[in-house]
């Protein structure tokens, strides 16, 4: 089964996603702002999941500040054809290939 997203909606989500798991953090470390070092350690235990989910948001601003580049690729024939579908505007993903 082939997923196709939409990049701005998919960064939308990903925005949305961080910022809700920002928010959480800061709530905590408010709530247990008497005990520092639990809400640190909540919020680092919540905050990895958030990160591992939007690393891709993450590194987008460092992708944009290094430019765009080419790379030269040699495509093997025995590799399974939908591995190598790239659109600009979607993000696919395929559990198939992993």
């Amino acid at each position: 089964m082939l997923h196709e997203y939409k990049m701005k909606k998919y960064l939308t989500d990903q925005c949305l996603f961080l910022g809700i798991g920002l928010v959480i953090v800061a709530y905590f470390l408010y709530l247990f702002r008497v005990r520092l070092w639990f809400a640190w350690l909540l919020g680092a235990i919540i905050l990895l999941p958030v990160v591992f989910v939007c690393r891709r948001l993450l590194v987008l601003p460092l992708d944009l500040l290094l430019g765009k580049k080419t790379e030269e690729v040699r495509f093997a024939a025995r590799t399974d054809a939908r591995e190598l579908q790239f659109f600009r505007e979607f993000y696919c993903y395929d559990p198939r290939s992993h």
